[in-house]
Parts: structure tokens; C-alpha cells; sequence
């Protein structure tokens, strides 16, 4: 999580999610709870900053020990909560309906 959340910090891009009160606060001056959702959040912008791919190895090579293949985990947890959205704001079928219109 530090490697995550220095990379979002670094990114900027936690900046976009600040509430009208935390508007001009470091990054260190926010709670850990809030930090930790703004890392969350922002980590999709992150995925492939070196620090980030290093310690994602680093971190399928411990998972190794416990399971087959933690890079196809993650993966698959990544698509389930994807999937989440595409039920909540039914959004199959868009290709289609993006064709015909």
C-alpha cells in the first residue's frame, strides 16, 4: 500500500477527489482513512509505474506460496467488480446500442 499510495501522491490525481474542506491540505494531513480511499481510487492511474509493476511482483511471488496464480486473482477480482458496474447501470449490450445510433 505505501508504493500505491506514493505513486497516486506523486500522480496528482488524488488532488480530483478532495472534498471542498481538504481543498489545499497535503496528502499527509488527511486522515489514514481518507488517504487510504484516495490511494484506493487513484491506483488505477498508477498500475504501470515501475515502483508499482515491482512491488506487484514482489507481491505475486509471496502469493505464490498460498496460491496457483495470483496475477489471474487479481485479474479476476478486478472483472467481478467491473462486472458490478455492468449489472448496476445495465450496460449490456452498449457496443450494440452505440452501433444503431
Amino acid at each position: 500500500m505505501q508504493v500505491l499510495e506514493q505513486a497516486v501522491v506523486d500522480s496528482g490525481r488524488w488532488k480530483k477527489w478532495l472534498q471542498p474542506d481538504e481543498r489545499g491540505k497535503d496528502f499527509s494531513a488527511l486522515s489514514a482513512e481518507r488517504r487510504a480511499w484516495l490511494a484506493q481510487t487513484g491506483a488505477r492511474y498508477i498500475w504501470t509505474v515501475p515502483a508499482v509493476i515491482a512491488a506487484r511482483q514482489s507481491l505475486y511471488a509471496n502469493l505464490a506460496l498460498a496460491m496457483p496464480d495470483p496475477h489471474t486473482y487479481v485479474i479476476d477480482r478486478i472483472v467481478s467488480s467491473m462486472d458490478c458496474y455492468v449489472r448496476n447501470f445495465h450496460l449490456f449490450d452498449g457496443l450494440t446500442i452505440l452501433a444503431t445510433e
